[in-house]
This record gives C-alpha cells, sequence and structure tokens, in this order.
C-alpha cells in the first residue's frame, strides 16, 4: 500500500498556527461533494503485546457518490451514496459527515454500543469544525473538533477519537471493542485522502489496552458525475425520508446525553429495519408525521435503558 509522505502527522503543530477562515473552511468541506473512484486500504503495521499475529491487509475498490444536502452559515452535511454490483448502478446508502463550527458539545463514543454527551471547553471548540460522522442507517458513529489547516497547497483536517470498530471487522471479530483512529483528510488536486492512524483496543471495565496499530488510507478519486447518476437519482427520491429518519435520531440523541443502543435483535438489525421502513413509506406515499413516529418507536426499542 502507498505511503504519503506529504505532511507526516508530526508535523502538524507546525501549521496550526496559520489556521484558515469559515469562508475557506466551508469550501474544503464543499470539496468533498461529486463522484469519485474510491480505494480502501488497512494493514495492520505492528503488534503491540506478544503472541498477537497482525491480520492480513484488506483492500477494496467502489464508486462512491457524495452530495451536500445540508448548509447554513455554520454548518454542513454530505451524503455518500455507494454504486454496488457488476453494473455499477445498484445504489446503496453509506455513511454520512456533518460538520458544525464551533460546537458546544460532542457525542463520544465510550465502548460497548455506548456513546457519552460531554461539554467542550471554549478552548476545544473556539475556531473548530466538529465532524459528526454517522453510520449507514444514520445512528451515531462517532465525533471529534479540531481546526481545518490551510497553508500553500495543504488543506487538511485532523482529529483524534475513539471509534467503534468498523464494518469491515464489525460482523467479523469480537477480539476487541474500540479503534482509537487518528483521522486526517485531505484535499488533492484530483478528489482527496482520508488517512487513518489507529490503535485497536480491548477494554476490561476502565482499562483499555492497545493490541496493534493500523494504517488506513483511502483515495478518492474524482471523476465524471455522469458515472454517479444513479446515486444521484436514488438520493433525489428518497432524502426526504431519511432527513425525517435523522430527526428521530436527534430527538432520542437529545433525550439521552448517555446513549446506549443495541444493534442486533432476532428479527433483525436496526439498520434493516429502518432501511425496510423508509422503502416502505416511499413506497406507500406516506406522510412525514407518519414516517417519523415510525421511525422514532423503532429506533427506541433498540436503545437499552
Amino acid at each position: 500500500m502507498r505511503h504519503l509522505l506529504v505532511l507526516p502527522f508530526l508535523t502538524l503543530a507546525s501549521f496550526a498556527a496559520q489556521g484558515s477562515d469559515i469562508s475557506s473552511d466551508k469550501a474544503n468541506i464543499k470539496s468533498f461533494q461529486g463522484c469519485f473512484e474510491v480505494s480502501f486500504n488497512f494493514v495492520e503495521t505492528f503488534p503491540l503485546i506478544e503472541g498477537y499475529k497482525t491480520t492480513a491487509p484488506y483492500h477494496s475498490k467502489a464508486l462512491e457518490y457524495v452530495v451536500v444536502d445540508q448548509e447554513a452559515d455554520k454548518e454542513v452535511g454530505l451524503q455518500h451514496i455507494l454504486l454496488v454490483g457488476k453494473d455499477g448502478k445498484m445504489t446503496l446508502k453509506h455513511w454520512r459527515q456533518e460538520w458544525h463550527y464551533e460546537p458546544t458539545s460532542a457525542l463520544e463514543f465510550k465502548g460497548n454500543n455506548t456513546w457519552q454527551q460531554r461539554t467542550l471547553t471554549v478552548e476545544e471548540s473556539e475556531g473548530r469544525w466538529l465532524q459528526s460522522v454517522t453510520q449507514v442507517d444514520d445512528a451515531p458513529r462517532y465525533e471529534c473538533a479540531a481546526k481545518w489547516v490551510s497553508t500553500g497547497e495543504s488543506k487538511f483536517w485532523e482529529c483524534t477519537s475513539w471509534n467503534p470498530l468498523p464494518r469491515r471487522e464489525y460482523t467479523k471479530r469480537s477480539d476487541y471493542q474500540v479503534i482509537e483512529r487518528r483521522n486526517r483528510q485531505m484535499i488533492t488536486k484530483d478528489g482527496w485522502i482520508h488517512e487513518q492512524d489507529s490503535q485497536k483496543l480491548r477494554l476490561n471495565g476502565e482499562t483499555a489496552t492497545a493490541f496493534t496499530k493500523e494504517r488506513g488510507e483511502n483515495i478518492y478519486k474524482r471523476v465524471d458525475d455522469s458515472k454517479c447518476q444513479a446515486a444521484a437519482t436514488w438520493w433525489n427520491d428518497h432524502k426526504d425520508g431519511w432527513k425525517v429518519i435523522r430527526a428521530s435520531w436527534a430527538k432520542v440523541r437529545a433525550e439521552n446525553p448517555k446513549l446506549k443502543l443495541n444493534f442486533k435483535d432476532p428479527e433483525g438489525d436496526l439498520w434493516q429495519k429502518l432501511f425496510a421502513l423508509e422503502d416502505t413509506a416511499k413506497t406507500n406515499g406516506w406522510p412525514e408525521n407518519k414516517l417519523a413516529k415510525e421511525s422514532e418507536a423503532m429506533i427506541r426499542t433498540y436503545v437499552i435503558q
């Protein structure tokens, strides 16, 4: 796997003082939108405990559509849609990233499907953008606040937080509970790159033990928008329904500053049920209030009190 030599993580402090401004920050975030050929590359670099054997590297490719579907003075929302299948025209709602300038709080992952809302200090908020990443069904994933850095031709945002297991390992591994990840999203001349330096952690009560390191590099190379037309059409048809579901999540999160979820159920995972619910609402022309009521009730059945 190729390792980038431009702006190594150790040099971040030398650029932080130069900073940027809110308008240029928003332009950076909005440059994530478009149609991209994406390569996903992850490798466990070396073990941190005796006896652990690193797993085989992971590589995959996909076509991904990213659209700005929400914007205000101090926020930007982007939805990712995958195009899969032999003809590359089967759509799959992927992850979502929302950006908020100078946030007052962050929802922090604590492990074991639990998140805790924490009030940020002035120093943690001032001049910073909170990136809030959610899962395919808009369930929480991770949030982290940091400044955008723009100097010369280099434009990037970097932040470290605890994250749930990546979906590529969620159903395959049970030997760890948290991935502590340093995320860097960097603008390039033909797209952007999501670099990740991580430690995988095992939790035992209040103790977290790192047992291996991992390096990730997701490369987004811009291609003609026509290649993602199927995804653009699909999202245009379904965005209103998912906006309602996001509002249901927001309501549940507001009422649960400490949120613990049970994503699995004998009758189906939550993401499967929410996808089916949105499809049913779309097919049957439900009014927004009906979808809101049904989705909120469904989410609440997966909240552990």
